[in-house]
């Protein structure tokens, strides 16, 4: 048995159940807006 670098074997896990890998390179807080947030419709204001 061949022993892997961590990294290695967690993209193969990652590879194995058709999960896409996601990378930052940047500090995420409170703060941090990943997508817009979403507009609430007339209807659901109401």
């Amino acid at each position: 048995m061949t022993l892997q670098h961590i990294v290695l074997r967690f993209l193969a896990g990652i590879t194995e159940h058709s999960c896409t890998p996601l990378a930052f390179d940047y500090h995420l807080d409170a703060t941090t807006v990943l997508g817009p947030e979403p507009v609430p419709s007339p209807k659901e204001s109401s």
